[in-house]
């Protein structure tokens, strides 16, 4: 029974062959899937650790960019960057946007190559 219930546990990818292969009983069938389970909820926690603190890493960096954009060329340069960002879904790295920001004489020099970097050209 427990060579039985194992294949069926592999066959539904609830577990790897591997740690099925010893066991030999319903209670080590049973330790093998708790055993992937715990490992699956490890895996699964810090999958989303890390990606929370990308997201929260990317929220703070446009953040600081838009506070940028904001104080060297004014509120309508920024509204019109965060409109450019959500048309072309482009993920340039916000360090270069932050580079033709200070480098850009005027508001609209710096929307103009915000664009092109977006846009990938």
């Amino acid at each position: 029974m427990a060579e039985c219930v194992g294949q069926m546990l592999v066959s539904k990818k609830r577990i790897t062959e591997e740690p099925m292969k010893g066991a030999t009983t319903m209670e080590q069938v049973d330790i093998e899937y708790q055993r992937s389970l715990e490992e699956f909820g490890r895996k699964w926690f810090r999958q989303g650790r890390d990606e929370g603190i990308r997201q929260g890493r990317d929220e703070g960096q446009f953040s600081m960019l838009c506070h940028l954009t904001s104080k060297k060329s004014g509120r309508e340069a920024t509204e019109e960057l965060t409109s450019l960002l959500d048309s072309t879904g482009n993920s340039v790295p916000t360090s270069a946007l932050a580079t033709a920001a200070i480098e850009s004489a005027t508001s609209e020099e710096f929307l103009r190559r915000a664009g092109r970097m977006l846009r990938g050209q």
